[in-house]
Formats: structure tokens, C-alpha cells, sequence
């Protein structure tokens, strides 16, 4: 879904393993409402016209695991959807993807048409950290 930016912030710069990554939280205007979302770059401001995944797949996992007191966030570098983190714990792991844990496939035709690249294995990492965080508790 088509986006545009209305505000910026929370510039951050990290480095991470040698390498520095960019980050920022950008407030969108959608045409189902505001959103809040973190990009992997500075390279955008007010008024730049963004493409979003809207109300699908990732969503409705974060929305479910939110409900059972597990928070995911997603990055993406379509047609990759990588998981960035589970419970605030940064993902380190590489699945079906170079830079990340691949989650989901954005769609050919709509944004909102995404696929579980391995369903299976995507819930036996939430369920891998969820244990590992419990074990370090």
C-alpha cells in the first residue's frame, strides 16, 4: 500500500559486527490511517512517498503473538520480510535469505498478498527464543 511520510525521527546510527546500520521511525499517512514504522535508512523525509505491507500477514502475527505477550518486529528489503527481533532479543540466525531470518515473501501483484517463507520454521524460532529468554530469567 502507498504511503507518504509526514514526520521523521529517532535518527540512529549502530554498529554492528563491523558494520553501521542506519536506522529511523517514520510517522505515515495510509489510507486506512497513521502508522508508525522503522525504517533501515536516513534517506527519507516528509513528504516521500514509501510503499508499506498494509494489513497482512505480518500484521496479524504481531498482533496475535502481542496478545500472548510476545512482541516481533519485522524489517523488510522486498520481497524479503526478515524477523529483527523477538522480545527486544536481536536475531542473529539466516534463513531463506542473506541478511536475515526470512519470515515472509511479499507477493507478486499486492504487498498485502505475503507468504510464510517456512511456517514451521518460523514458529520454531519464536518458540526457541521464548525458551531461551525463560531459561536466562
Amino acid at each position: 500500500m502507498k504511503a507518504i511520510i509526514i514526520d521523521t525521527f529517532n535518527h540512529q546510527s549502530k554498529i554492528t559486527f563491523g558494520t553501521t546500520i542506519n536506522t529511523m521511525d517514520a510517522i505515515l499517512s495510509t489510507p486506512t490511517g497513521l502508522i508508525k514504522k522503522n525504517f533501515r535508512t536516513h534517506n527519507l523525509a516528509p513528504g516521500d512517498e514509501v510503499t508499506t505491507v498494509g494489513t497482512s500477514a505480518p500484521e496479524r502475527l504481531t498482533k496475535r503473538l502481542k496478545k500472548l505477550g510476545i512482541e516481533i518486529e519485522f524489517g523488510c528489503n522486498a520481497p524479503w520480510i526478515y524477523i529483527d527481533s523477538i522480545n527486544n532479543i536481536r536475531i542473529t540466525e539466516t534463513f531463506a535469505g542473506n541478511h536475515g531470518f526470512t519470515a515472509f515473501f511479499l507477493g507478486k501483484t499486492t504487498h498485502n498478498d505475503c507468504k510464510f517463507s517456512n511456517i514451521r520454521k518460523v514458529f520454531e524460532l519464536i518458540r526457541k527464543q521464548i525458551s531461551t529468554e525463560h531459561e536466562y530469567s
